[in-house]
């Protein structure tokens, strides 16, 4: 998912029945202020919840930019 900053918004608004049905996701998340600190801290701990392994991958460019690799095995 890269939507440009909605990915809180969109992860957050899925049913339970439909992120039953995520295997694996691909995520990238940009911490740009307090607010969106504060989601991904929400959005971290139930990508945790939901899937086995949960890794962060850094930008190359800046800190607050990172991907979000998440599956089950």
């Amino acid at each position: 998912i890269d939507i440009e900053w909605m990915e809180f918004d969109v992860l957050s608004s899925l049913s339970f029945e439909n992120r039953k049905k995520i295997g694996r996701l691909i995520i990238e998340v940009h911490l740009l202020n307090d607010e969106f600190n504060e989601k991904w801290n929400n959005l971290y701990s139930n990508l945790k919840e939901k899937f086995s392994h949960v890794e962060l991958i850094p930008s190359w460019y800046t800190e607050k930019i990172f991907l979000v690799w998440a599956f089950s095995v």
